[in-house]
């Protein structure tokens, strides 16, 4: 005959070494509970936050954004880069306040969130959970950031927006005529010609152009 006897032992206010030690020796039958069932996450974990560098650096600066405008570049032939540079540096400075602001607003939401246990968990464990909710707050930011983007995609390709810079479609007045022409835009490739109409990954090498008249940085 044999039998086996539990023999339960308690262990008032363990220090946190002789908890690590005995969930290695216990780790099916060890409990701990909780005083307080849960704590916000801002309490014991923060979050350090690198952008790339051009969303620190001068080129998101009105100064130097500014600086880049010239009356005479109206002059300028219609793909030259001086002409864009404006739009682009104040689509970047854009770009980098929006997502600051939804990584700023994510990032007040997940601090104020709890984590809830009416168990005190492992390093390992404990770890294992933080790190999947961080992964999952990445995962939600980029993928708040990827519609965006493709929303404004949407609009801009079906509504057929027509684009300041003309890259995209431009108007021909017609003398005497009751309306303009709406064209688009065509741009060469390696092997054919990609028109915007039908097409809304045209690509174009932009570049500085001599023309007469024409001024700028």
């Amino acid at each position: 005959m044999s039998y086996c006897s539990n023999n339960t032992v308690s262990i008032h206010s363990p220090i946190e070494i002789t908890f690590e030690k005995l969930s290695l020796q216990y780790p099916t039958t060890l409990s701990c509970p909780c005083t307080q069932s849960s704590i916000r996450h801002d309490q014991f974990l923060l979050l350090d936050l690198y952008y790339r560098p051009i969303c620190t650096s001068q080129f998101v600066n009105q100064t130097f954004i500014s600086s880049l405008y010239d009356d005479k570049m109206s002059d300028c032939y219609s793909l030259d880069y001086r002409i864009m540079a404006v739009s682009h540096f104040q689509l970047i400075a854009l770009l980098c306040r929006t997502i600051k602001e939804m990584i700023s607003d994510a990032l007040e939401e997940f601090t104020t969130r709890k984590i809830v246990t009416n168990q005190v968990l492992s390093h390992s464990i404990f770890n294992a959970q933080i790190a999947a909710l961080v992964e999952q707050l990445k995962s939600t930011i980029i993928a708040n950031i990827k519609h965006i983007n493709d929303f404004l995609l949407f609009n801009i390709v079906e509504n057929r927006i027509y684009l300041g810079l003309r890259t995209n479609y431009f108007i021909q007045a017609v003398p005497r005529a009751p309306t303009n022409k709406f064209i688009p835009a065509k741009y060469k490739t390696l092997n054919s010609m990609c028109s915007c109409l039908t097409n809304n990954n045209c690509v174009h090498q932009a570049g500085i152009y001599n023309s007469t008249g024409c001024t700028g940085v």
